[in-house]
């Protein structure tokens, strides 16, 4: 499918290889929401660069963000990456004109999809290190509300029994998409401190 074909908000999923179910927690999302289609911390992985998508809700639209700073190859760009699209009926997906073409879906869905492939191979161990911490492995499909606490709890063993908590991720917000490429500058050499 090409990016240009889009038309529905599966079809997107589909695009970025991310589950369909993603879709009703995008549409239960409320104003100032932020759903984590995934992020890769650096506080649990000892990895320079960040790779993380999200999908912010603002008053009648939805924005899309996408950066990608891991030092992999010398031919892989960087991405940093943003646009919008709102919701109608019907599952109807309209991306803005203004500041969002088929080349900000392309980016997108191409960070998406790397984090798909780091989903799908990550180790037992990891998978174990992650959940005894309380984290859903690389915030794949997290809702966080306005205050970035999960909007669905996890089922937490207190006192011998099994409690609905939600979790707390102030320190996992977004980073900010220019002071990811600064400090990518700053790891290759390319921009020197002072």
């Amino acid at each position: 499918m090409k990016a240009g074909n889009i038309k529905t908000l599966s079809e997107f999923l589909r695009y970025c290889k991310m589950p369909i179910y993603f879709k009703a927690e995008i549409k239960k999302m409320r104003m100032g929401d932020t759903f984590f289609m995934g992020k890769i911390p650096s506080k649990y992985f000892c990895i320079n660069g960040v790779c993380e998508a999200w999908i912010k809700k603002s008053r009648g639209k939805f924005t899309f963000y996408s950066t990608f700073t891991f030092l992999t190859k010398k031919n892989r760009p960087l991405i940093i990456n943003h646009g919008d699209f709102t919701l109608k009926k019907g599952d109807l997906i309209i991306f803005s004109e203004d500041n969002c073409d088929v080349r900000n879906i392309n980016l997108f869905g191409l960070v998406c999809r790397y984090l798909s492939f780091f989903y799908r191979n990550l180790s037992t161990d990891e998978w174990d290190d992650l959940y005894r911490k309380g984290a859903t492995p690389l915030f794949y499909g997290v809702l966080l509300d306005s205050k970035f606490i999960t909007r669905t709890g996890r089922l937490f063993k207190v006192n011998g029994k099994h409690e609905r908590l939600r979790v707390n991720c102030e320190d996992y917000q977004p980073e900010h998409q220019l002071m990811a490429i600064v400090e990518a500058g700053i790891k290759t050499g390319n921009i020197r401190p002072h």
